[in-house]
């Protein structure tokens, strides 16, 4: 049971980070853009043009902008 609910908190938590992504992207300068990079495993990496920065989802910290660093974190599928 605790596993379904969890799944389902991820599931909300994808739809979180493309919204995040489209914030992320207006906020840059101007007309920013996200940059979404295939990954070997099938997942992909959203990454802010502008900033650098990518989404990231960890336990510790919830979502949030954060410093690409190839980390699951930052995996979405």
């Amino acid at each position: 049971m605790r596993m379904r609910k969890n799944l389902a908190a991820r599931g909300a938590g994808a739809i979180v980070a493309v919204t995040a992504t489209a914030a992320l992207t207006l906020a840059g300068s101007g007309s920013g853009t996200a940059f979404a990079g295939q990954n070997p495993d099938g997942s992909v990496t959203l990454r802010n043009v502008n900033t650098g920065r990518c989404i990231d989802d960890s336990s510790g910290y919830g979502l949030r902008s954060y410093g690409c660093n190839g980390l699951t974190y930052q995996d979405w599928t």
